[in-house]
């Protein structure tokens, strides 16, 4: 304990009992002084440089925000609205704070584009693999995968109250909720307003006429992705969601472009067809369910290859 106190007064300022009795304990005495003073002085120094870049950062944001404020006080923006644009932007600095994004590292610039796709794959879209079409992508062509990570994919964020899409719209993506909650109205839905509907997870006999809820991993307009058709309702966001979007047209020029997967793909397009064309309500085509979620599972468990041979219900044209 002695010799513990006098090792560490030589890098503090406290003092210690002990001294040096000979010329050699105090040239070796000096020789610890020195080396305390560089190593101490180099780690508060780096504290400090560590606290004034926080303070910059935290003041620079708080000085943003000050002026966000400044700016729809002046331009007299409404109450309301002013809540939903602040409480928007601080969810997505909130985001972007906590997880260190791909834009800030400008050295990921110096991989290649293969390499490049494959990290925004694995780091961004993992997620699609809940969905077994993505999932059995990754398996069976995982190099086509990553060329659609850095053309086809992207992210999107919604405030809340902002729609997805809306009835008069052509579906051109499909979406899958990353995090957040996304509110499916059908057309001319009273349930609109209405704040206690239940989830895609609840059956359709038990579900609200018009309305229902998707959240974490639930997706919409896969069937975009297989026919040309219309939407049968509107989407929008309940609360601040993130999403991942997929380029259906996109999607399709790989898929033709590489006949192996064309090979297992255009099947599943022709079940999930016929699958959609025995449903009892197709305006429900639109959202995930437990019954697509099984279908796409089953199908790719057993290898089926179920032929469409009636699509004349759904009014749509295969795109595969």
């Amino acid at each position: 304990t002695t010799s513990l106190h006098w090792s560490l007064t030589q890098f503090t300022p406290a003092s210690s009992g002990i001294e040096a009795q000979n010329v050699y304990e105090r040239s070796f005495a000096i020789v610890i002084v020195m080396l305390g003073l560089v190593s101490s002085s180099s780690f508060i120094s780096s504290i400090t440089g560590s606290m004034s870049q926080l303070r910059n950062m935290n003041a620079d944001t708080s000085k943003q925000f000050w002026l966000l404020r400044r700016y729809m006080k002046q331009q007299k923006v409404p109450l309301a609205l002013s809540f939903k644009v602040l409480r928007y932007m601080e969810y997505v600095n909130s985001s972007r704070r906590d997880r260190v994004s791909e834009g800030r590292i400008f050295i990921l610039n110096t991989l290649s584009d293969e390499l490049k796709n494959q990290l925004r794959w694995v780091t961004t879209y993992s997620c699609l693999k809940e969905h077994s079409v993505w999932a059995q992508l990754e398996e069976r062509s995982y190099v086509a995968l990553t060329k659609m990570a850095g053309n086809g994919l992207s992210e999107k964020y919604l405030a809340a109250e902002d729609y997805l899409f809306l009835i008069p719209d052509l579906p051109t993506q499909m979406y899958f909720i990353k995090e957040g909650v996304v509110r499916y109205i059908l057309a001319r839905s009273k349930f609109s307003d209405c704040d206690d509907v239940p989830s895609r997870h609840d059956s359709h006999k038990d579900r609200a006429e018009d309305v229902c809820e998707l959240g974490n991993d639930d997706y919409l307009c896969e069937i975009a992705l297989w026919a040309e058709c219309r939407h049968f309702g509107k989407a929008k966001a309940i609360e601040e969601t993130q999403l991942i979007i997929v380029e259906v047209q996109r999607f399709l020029d790989l898929i033709r472009q590489d006949m192996s997967i064309y090979g297992w793909l255009a099947p599943y397009a022709r079940a999930f067809l016929q699958f959609v064309n025995e449903l009892e309500d197709l305006r429900w085509v639109e959202i995930s369910t437990p019954e697509s979620t099984a279908f796409a599972r089953s199908f790719f468990t057993t290898k089926t290859d179920v032929e469409a041979n009636s699509m004349h219900k759904f009014l749509a044209l295969p795109r595969l």
